[in-house]
């Protein structure tokens, strides 16, 4: 037990600072839950729980950002609320061997979303940039303005509606789509763009959470270790980022959740 306590939390520490730093640490918390020997459903639920309070932290920071857009949040909030009450209700259907099945694919494509997240950022403000050219002749605060009631788009409500199904059922890479979504359809500035993705997947955490408090399958010691060790390599993550370069970084989340994938496909063949 101790080991499994101090994997966990060594996990969650180093989830925390890459999150911070290059972003995808997400993708090492849940498989080592798995690899304490809970369940994969209720690791993937505990994750969800423990990976929460970080987001609450995140959204704090932009409550500047926020409440520049207050009010226009609300669809995206409906498209986020109900997408991730409908992706925690399709993981409960499974039974715990039939999500074990869909782990290594799961893992994969969050694997692949991250390893070609440069690319897809780029595509999207190549596009962004192509179809908005006015934002680049107005002022940034006449920009911000502007991008009010794009949050409205019907193309951004139904996507967000997708990935946020996607993000209640597992979530690895959610943030990458949202982002894309939000540069696709919204010209302005990058941080209003991220503080309004932060939301988003607050939202739909919070919506997954309710369901799975309800069905309680989430492992609250655990959970609050993960809470307790994404924050802390949160908060060191600055120590970390003038040492060790962002593509080295990028690398060994690529690299672990490849190997990773490949291990939990090898376990279903057992």
């Amino acid at each position: 037990m101790a080991f499994e306590v101090a994997f966990l939390l060594v996990a969650a520490i180093a989830a925390g600072g890459i999150n911070a730093i290059a972003g995808g640490g997400g993708l090492l918390v849940f498989p080592a839950l798995v690899l304490t020997g809970i369940s994969p459903i209720s690791a993937n639920a505990t994750s969800a729980a423990g990976i929460w309070v970080g987001m609450l932290a995140s959204s704090f920071a932009y409550r500047s950002e926020l409440k520049s857009v207050s009010k226009r949040l609300w669809p995206v909030t409906i498209a986020s609320l109900a997408g991730g009450a409908l992706g925690a209700w399709l993981l409960l259907t499974f039974s715990d061997e039939g999500f074990a099945i869909v782990v290594p694919y799961l893992v994969a494509i969050g694997t692949l979303l991250f390893a070609l997240s440069p690319q897809i950022s780029a595509l999207a403000k190549n596009i962004s940039r192509n179809t908005s050219s006015r934002s680049s002749k107005q002022p940034e605060s006449a920009m911000v303005a502007d991008e009010l009631p794009l949050l409205k788009q019907p193309l951004l409500l139904w996507g967000q509606g997708l990935v946020s199904i996607y993000g209640g059922f597992f979530g690895g890479g959610a943030g990458i789509l949202m982002l894309t979504l939000l540069r696709l359809t919204n010209p302005g500035r990058l941080q209003t763009l991220q503080s309004v993705k932060v939301w988003m997947a607050l939202c739909i955490n919070a919506a997954a959470l309710s369901y799975f408090v309800f069905a309680n399958i989430i492992n609250w010691p655990y959970a609050a270790l993960v809470a307790m060790g994404t924050s802390a390599g949160g908060y060191s993550s600055a120590y970390f980022a003038r040492r060790v370069s962002t593509v080295l970084i990028r690398r060994f989340v690529i690299a672990t959740g490849t190997m990773l994938s490949i291990y939990f496909f090898l376990d279903t063949l057992r």
